[in-house]
């Protein structure tokens, strides 16, 4: 789930070409458009309404740039009658004030390098990547005459339009080749010397939303805590063991599945607090959101971002945000809102590949999900289903084991716990929103590296059954390029994972302690399990050597 900071309110953008101190000064004005198709393009009567320059080399034409405002967005739109490889437009958005810059790099035949980037400047010696994922591109080219794109920007992302505030503007045709401009606007000066900005004059409805009473950004609390959630965060990677990324993601384990808690607990109270303060601001909301998400707390973010709805009702539009609801419905385990909610956006978003990548989990998992609980009931009536209460440094969880659909895991299972297998070993694998994965021996030891390749001396064989891999079921973790299982180490679903029926032993289900399996993170502690209750007969175990 990849939630980024939100747009802007309002903007009415007022570009003043720089040149002779006895020049005149032309003045831009980026007109307000009706909302875009829910594909995030605009249709062709929106974009005629949009203003536009012309990128130049001395008299040299070599393309021209639109812009155009729709809610709380910056569309950007580019056409040039140049070959397209390595080309790229590059924006530069400036406070005057304190000298605090906002980058973006749109180069969409630039590879390798990102298709669209952003970056903060505060000096030459301190540039923190921003995270551009709300952002989006699309673009078409012909080597013969040469390429078009259409990029939205969230005016949150370019930190721009506070009342009050005087900014500065430039663009720069950008050969990602060469690595320097082919063309700018403003035009530069005669005689050489830096690129001049332009003018983006303060209105009255401009507004990103923080505060009119707050001077400058380093006074403003929101604006400096999410400063600090976007710049990358080595200190936070070290601890958490991750290779990078911001605050946030540093914490998650999303890519290396060392998840931490603590400080996205701290994190949490900081947000809720400047959401207090200011309620309109939305890049607060998205971030509270995604570190809900990383608590493995996905209603908590679906309350969060239906709060933001309610206070900025322009959010609602985007596809975005459509596709984030529906997952976090999805993973609050309400699927039949999320297939109602999904249903509702069809006839906008119909074609695009995430919307139909979604609605077909969705649709899947409700066709399961409806099985699964006809299961649920006939073992509720039976109530014999075997029992272990696992105990942690977070607390204590208990799990009902299907032995019905894999009774040899189960025996498996039991025997360990009786055994006191599992007692000391290490939840060596936590990723929000993923699994948390435990009972492995080599979690005992001081070598983490050897973490996820040790067992109970044997494989198990594995036992794919009707059962399906909703939130906070058991499954079995497999040898790897295998079918068979590791014979002891144990994963649980976080979320709902239908991709994995059929691939993985699905053997039990947690009954209570639901909040203890969400705080679980990397390295946590199994510190006892024990067989609560199993049934009146002898429990056989079918192993298969391990080679």
């Amino acid at each position: 789930m990849t939630l980024s900071q939100v747009a802007s309110s309002s903007l009415i953008l007022v570009l003043a070409l720089a040149g002779m101190a006895s020049a005149e000064r032309e003045t831009l004005k980026v007109p307000v458009a009706a909302a875009p198709k829910f594909d995030g393009t605009l249709t062709d009567a929106a974009w005629d309404k949009g203003v536009s320059f012309e990128l130049l080399r001395e008299d040299e034409r070599f393309g021209s740039v639109r812009l155009l405002r729709v809610g709380r967005t910056l569309f950007v739109g580019y056409h040039s009658e140049f070959k397209p490889q390595g080309l790229g437009i590059r924006f530069n958005f400036m406070d005057p004030a304190t000298g605090r810059s906002v980058g973006v790099l749109i180069a969409p035949m630039g590879l390798p390098r990102s298709p669209l980037s952003a970056w903060l400047t505060r000096r030459a010696d301190d540039v923190s990547r921003l995270d551009a994922s709300g952002s989006q591109l699309r673009f078409d080219f012909s080597p013969e005459t040469g390429f078009t794109f259409n990029a939205s920007l969230p005016l949150d992302l370019l930190e721009i339009g506070r009342p009050h505030k005087r900014f500065q503007f430039n663009a720069e045709l950008w050969d990602t080749d060469a690595n320097r401009p082919l063309a700018l606007y403003p035009s530069p000066i005669a005689g050489g010397g830096q690129q001049p900005f332009a003018d983006l004059e303060p209105t009255k409805d401009w507004g990103v939303d923080v505060p009119v009473s707050e001077s400058e950004p380093v006074t403003n609390g929101a604006l400096a805590l999410l400063e600090e959630i976007a710049k990358p965060n080595v200190k936070a990677a070290d601890e958490a063991g991750s290779r990078g990324g911001d605050a946030i993601t540093a914490y998650t384990g999303f890519s290396d599945g060392k998840r931490s808690d603590a400080p996205l607990a701290k994190l949490e109270v900081r947000l809720r607090e400047q959401i207090q303060l200011h309620p309109d601001y939305g890049a607060l909301y998205a971030n509270l959101a995604r570190v809900l998400v990383g608590r493995n707390n996905p209603a908590g973010a679906l309350a969060v971002l239906r709060e933001m709805q309610k206070q900025l009702p322009d959010v609602g539009r985007d596809p975005r945000q459509v596709l984030v609801l529906a997952q976090l419905l999805r993973d609050s385990g309400r699927y039949e809102e999320a297939r109602k909610w999904l249903a509702s956006y069809a006839k906008f978003m119909n074609k695009d590949p995430g919307f139909q990548r979604e609605t077909a989990q969705v649709t899947a998992i409700l066709d399961a999900w409806e099985a699964e609980q006809g299961y649920r009931v006939e073992e509720e009536k039976r109530d014999d289903l075997p029992r272990v209460r696992i105990e942690t440094n977070r607390g204590a969880f208990v799990v009902e084991l299907f032995e019905d659909d894999a009774p040899n895991t189960v025996a498996n299972f039991l025997r360990l716990v009786a055994r006191d297998f599992y007692n000391g070993t290490r939840f060596h694998w936590a990723a929000a929103a993923g699994s948390v994965v435990g009972g492995d021996p080599n979690s005992r030891d001081k070598d983490r590296y050897n973490d996820g390749f040790g067992g109970p001396g044997y494989l198990i064989e594995p036992e794919q059954n009707k059962r399906s891999n909703f939130p906070f079921t058991l499954v079995m973790v497999p040898l790897r390029r295998s079918d068979w299982t590791m014979g002891s180490a144990f994963a649980v679903n976080l979320s709902p994972a239908p991709d994995q029926d059929g691939h993985v032993t699905v053997f039990g289900r947690v009954i209570d302690g639901f909040d203890v399996v969400r705080r679980l993170a990397y390295y946590d502690t199994l510190k006892k399990a024990t067989v609560v209750r199993k049934r009146d007969h002898a429990y056989e175990v079918v192993e298969r050597p391990k080679r």
